[in-house]
């Protein structure tokens, strides 16, 4: 009676278990469906996109991008203009239209080989003023002026301390041209740039010293370590420490007014006082400063990893899109053939196998609901399957092959990687735009 007893809770105990496993199930993730509005818009981007194109590419929603460029010049004063970042939004067609839907014809550029191009090719829109958004090797200044010299003028480049001032002025000398050049400000972030009022005044006084080979363009401190400021409430914190920024920005400029003060003379050219980023720009609005030029890339498209409050307004406009190029059902995985069955009776969203055209995507899918990357795994990229990646979803994923599965890009230029961006009105293509090379 005894052992039938025991016999008796252990079946009740590995039962019990049993059960408690099967409902310690992992969820099927596809009966986590999307909102209507937002099944709706997936999908008619899919079929858009579908009409267009069988391979990967990007889509940008022109609407979304409209309302975002309306946020960004909602926050500047009348006395503050919007530049651009070419280094986030790579494509001359997409640089195009914001420079025409904004009016603006500021840029920044980080990689100086492409400054020719981009004033060559944007020429009819106007007088290009580009402002270099980190210091260029003197050789590549070199370079550029050989190839392009009216960029002596129209770039603003980057100088960071003496030495690269001193190099500067040599192209000058070997150019025959007058190098506009812009002294960056260690405004907070530590990563270059003038520190101290003695630094500025020397290189001020060496600028004021050879007028027939440099002229001064104005000041570039960059406010990007704002967004990681720490204490609570993290709003207050945000601000206490972008008041920071305009104090020293600000200690700055009157040091130089002191030192040249016919610089900053109603009459001479006006100069251009440089911040902001994606991630500060809409928390200039209202502020006190002396800053009136606002950088801003990535935040108009609102990638993934830009969910900063800041940008709350702002919506995502940026979609990669990439091809079912095989589906299988009950996918065998390799050394796990004779495991597969169970795995996937525990786990039902290992039902159906999802390779795709490519891989190595490091973005949330948004499109269809319930897709995950597959089990071949290299850390948070999961890169063992780089050409056809393996995404696993249950038998209620709506993907099949030659459906595009929608990817939302953690950073802006992402989609530099694809030869496809398409512009996207009310369903309908309005254009088809190319990359911008960051071999230009």
């Amino acid at each position: 009676m005894f052992r039938q007893r025991r016999l008796l809770w252990f079946w009740v105990g590995f039962g019990a278990l049993v059960a408690s496993l099967w409902f310690a199930r992992p969820a099927d993730r596809a009966a986590l469906p999307l909102s209507d509005a937002e099944d709706r818009y997936f999908s008619n981007l899919q079929a858009t996109l579908r009409r267009v194109s069988g391979l990967p590419c990007a889509a940008i929603d022109l609407d979304r991008l409209d309302h975002n460029l309306k946020q960004a010049q909602s926050a500047l004063s009348s006395e503050q203009r919007l530049r651009i970042v070419v280094k986030s939004l790579p494509s001359l067609g997409l640089l195009r239209y914001i420079l025409q839907k904004t009016g603006t014809r500021s840029l920044m550029v980080f990689h100086a080989p492409q400054v020719p191009l981009l004033l060559r090719e944007l020429k009819d829109l106007g007088s290009i003023d580009v402002l270099l958004g980190k210091p260029a090797p003197a050789e590549a200044a070199y370079q550029v002026i050989s190839a392009y010299p009216d960029a002596a003028q129209q770039v603003s480049w980057l100088i960071d301390d003496g030495n690269r001032l001193s190099a500067y002025r040599e192209v000058a000398r070997k150019t025959g041209r007058v190098l506009s050049v812009s002294i960056e400000l260690d405004v907070g972030l530590h990563r270059g740039g003038i520190r101290s009022d003695e630094e500025l005044r020397t290189m001020i006084s060496q600028i004021a010293a050879a007028p027939s080979e440099l002229r001064f363009a104005g000041f570039m401190g960059y406010d990007g370590h704002v967004p990681h400021a720490p204490g609570l409430p993290k709003k207050s914190a945000l601000h206490t420490a972008l008041v920071e920024v305009q104090t020293r920005y600000q200690h700055f400029v009157d040091v130089a007014k002191a030192a040249q003060p016919d610089w900053f003379s109603a009459s001479s050219r006006k100069l251009v006082f440089n911040s902001g980023g994606s991630r500060t720009l809409p928390m200039y609005a209202g502020l006190p400063t002396v800053v009136n030029d606002l950088a801003m890339g990535s935040g108009l498209l609102r990638p993934a990893s830009f969910d900063d409050e800041a940008l709350a307004a702002f919506l995502p406009a940026l979609w990669l899109a990439v091809p079912v190029l095989k589906k299988q059902a009950e996918p065998p995985l390799p050394f796990l053939d004779g495991m597969w069955g169970l795995l996937r009776l525990w786990d039902r969203n290992l039902a159906v196998g999802y390779f795709l055209y490519g891989g190595t995507w490091d973005a949330p899918i948004v499109y269809p609901t319930g897709l995950r990357a597959g089990w071949f795994h290299d850390g948070p990229i999961r890169n063992l399957l780089p050409n056809q990646q393996l995404l696993t979803g249950s038998t209620r994923v709506v993907a099949e092959v030659g459906s595009f599965v929608i990817l939302h890009p953690r950073e802006a230029d992402n989609f530099a990687a694809l030869s496809d961006l398409y512009a996207i009105r009310n369903g309908q293509v309005e254009a088809h735009w190319q990359p911008l090379s960051v071999l230009n």
